[in-house]
């Protein structure tokens, strides 16, 4: 991703990318916020994807994706798991993150005009790139989330900081209880309650109102309070 940006943008690719300004504090924690919301909207969705008919390949496809992302998930010590918080939760953030709402998003912007539907074809064509069609919803919601946040806040960080909260959280799941309990797809999962999802569902829309709000009415300059560099 990196050698990407720097091949598209040259010299001003930190600034193409809004990374040359620091991020309001009170968005990085709203951010993560929002993603943990949707985690009970994530698992609803997943619900919904398990009833679509999917071909065998897709689904060995799959198979053979999650039994690798396990072994990944597989940490013995405090120490791997720093090493596996930075494999798994920070590198992909930084570099998904730069990729499409960096660069796919803002593109698709300028080329369909519309903001709204960027977000939305950006977050499917982020989660046909992860190959994991059972969790094929799931995974556009969190796209989606992920680029209104950058939609908003014109602030790449912010998107940045919203997942790697998720992906730690995944990783710290694997971590205290096991590779299982951080997939998508088990079926442990289905029984979380049914007021637990409700609650969640309608906290995750009311702060997206919020973030909604608080970020028209902020000048660009408030939301990216000051460039790096200073």
């Amino acid at each position: 991703a990196l050698a990407i940006a720097v091949l598209l943008y040259r010299r001003d690719w930190l600034r193409s990318f809004q990374l040359d300004v620091r991020p309001e504090g009170r968005l990085l924690g709203l951010g993560a916020l929002w993603i943990v919301l949707a985690f009970p909207l994530a698992l609803l969705t997943y619900s919904l994807n398990k009833a679509l008919p999917l071909p065998d390949w897709m689904v060995q496809l799959e198979d053979s994706t999650n039994s690798l992302i396990e072994g990944f998930l597989q940490m013995d010590s405090p120490w791997e798991l720093i090493a596996t918080l930075f494999v798994m939760a920070l590198v992909p953030a930084i570099g998904e993150e730069m990729v499409f709402r960096g660069i796919l998003q803002q593109n698709l912007e300028r080329r369909l005009r519309s903001g709204v539907a960027a977000v939305w074809l950006g977050a499917v064509i982020f989660s046909a790139f992860h190959l994991q069609f059972q969790g094929f919803l799931p995974r556009v919601l969190l796209g989606a989330t992920l680029g209104y946040l950058y939609y908003w806040t014109r602030n790449l960080w912010i998107s940045i900081g919203a997942h790697f909260a998720n992906n730690a959280l995944q990783v710290l799941a694997a971590y205290f209880w096991g590779a299982e309990m951080a997939q998508l797809e088990t079926e442990e999962q289905d029984s979380m309650p049914w007021g637990l999802v409700v609650g969640c569902t309608i906290l995750f829309g009311g702060l997206a109102w919020h973030l909604y709000q608080i970020t028209r009415s902020s000048s660009p300059e408030a939301i990216e309070t000051q460039s790096f560099e200073e």
